[in-house]
């Protein structure tokens, strides 16, 4: 009996259920091993990777004056976290560069031994400029150009005429206050005959093209600008008389506008106001706190300085550049690390700085953004004028 039972036990073992139990065994093990391989293979990746291989690689940076500090620090964070790619090791470079020149260069042919390393990364005062890029090389620009802080433009004025124009007139009134005999004398400003707005178009002069959009908005009602609008005779007259006559700055730019102002004898002084961006008339104020002059608003909404970030392409470039451009873009506006530039009087996120004293930071209605062919043709409205 217990000889029976044996044989029966053995013959209840199927053949095939152990070549089941084998194949299982065979493929969990396969299965191991592979993800170990696969392990063992991102690990030399990893470690490939971070000996930059194909060796360094630079991503040059050309930013607004005004935004170059800020980003300098910021840069410098981003190269501390070594960053790599394309099995290259990135460092970026920012540096200070004329937007106008930057985009004679870009339409023209970069030439690097008079502009520095063909820039991954163009950050100019407004788009104002990347709009003329765009339109003439659309191909230069990678994707959408993102804004990185803003600030809003204003006119800033003698400190004494505040009380009599601020929010007394609007845009739409510039050019008959520019032309008309005595127009001040209307806002209480009986000795002042004029107004005497410059309209610089040198360096740093982004708030006088962003004025003339804010002008030929309000004259036409479009918001935001249309080329069809920009285009109307109303608006052509009203930029012409705008622009006719308006008193020069010393250097063609509106810093010196903003000294000029600061006088005993404002009603007399060669020129009575000038558009400026919120920052520009902070940072000339934290740097001169004496200098009496004030920024106002003209009713209705204010055009805004927009920083645009825009990614370029081409021109020799390597895709660990523009990679490395990207990278260093998504680091500093993830974690709140734009929060830093701040202190320079942008505005972050859309918010007024806060806690920096020698500015009160109003929020003004923002004028929409005109398309792209309204601000070219305001632009080379304004530039053919002076």
């Amino acid at each position: 009996m217990g000889r029976h039972r044996g044989r029966d036990l053995r013959r209840g073992i199927s053949p095939a259920l152990l070549w089941s139990a084998l194949v299982v065994v065979l493929v969990v093990t396969a299965g191991v091993l592979w993800a170990a391989l696969g392990d063992r293979a991102d690990k030399q990746a990893d470690q490939a990777a971070k000996t930059c291989t194909e060796g360094p690689a630079q991503v040059a940076v050309a930013a607004d004056p005004a935004l170059v500090d800020g980003l300098k620090a910021l840069a410098q964070q981003y190269n501390d976290t070594h960053p790599v790619v394309r099995d290259k090791c990135i460092t970026v470079e920012v540096a200070p560069k004329d937007p106008a020149a930057v985009l004679d260069a870009l339409k023209n042919g970069w030439d690097p031994a008079a502009m520095g390393p063909m820039p991954a990364l163009w950050i100019p005062e407004s788009s104002v400029w990347t709009s003329q890029l765009t339109a003439a090389n659309p191909a230069m620009v990678s994707g959408q150009a993102r804004s990185l802080v803003t600030s809003p433009v204003g006119l800033a004025v003698a400190g004494d005429a505040k009380d009599k124009l601020d929010g007394k007139f609007s845009w739409s009134d510039i050019p008959a206050l520019q032309q008309e005999d005595n127009s001040l004398r209307s806002h209480g400003l009986d000795d002042w005959g004029s107004l005497r707005l410059a309209m610089p178009t040198g360096p740093q002069s982004d708030a006088t093209f962003l004025a003339a959009q804010a002008i030929a908005s309000a004259v036409s009602k479009a918001d935001p600008l249309t080329a069809q609008a920009a285009a109307s005779e109303a608006v052509k007259r009203a930029l012409a008389d705008s622009l006719d006559g308006a008193p020069r700055t010393t250097d063609g730019g509106p810093l010196s506008g903003l000294a000029a102002l600061n006088t005993p004898t404002p009603a007399k002084a060669p020129l009575h106001a000038v558009p400026v961006t919120e920052q520009q008339f902070y940072a000339t104020l934290k740097a001169q706190p004496t200098l009496n002059i004030s920024l106002i608003y003209p009713t209705g909404k204010a055009p805004v300085a927009d920083f645009p970030a825009a990614a370029l392409a081409g021109n020799g470039l390597t895709g660990a550049q523009t990679g490395g451009a990207d990278e260093f873009l998504t680091f500093i506006s993830s974690d709140g690390r734009l929060k830093a530039l701040e202190a320079g009087g942008f505005r972050v996120y859309g918010n007024a700085p806060t806690g920096l004293g020698s500015v009160s930071f109003v929020s003004p209605d923002v004028l929409q953004k005109p398309d792209q062919d309204a601000q070219n043709a305001v632009t080379t409205a304004v530039t053919a004028a002076r």
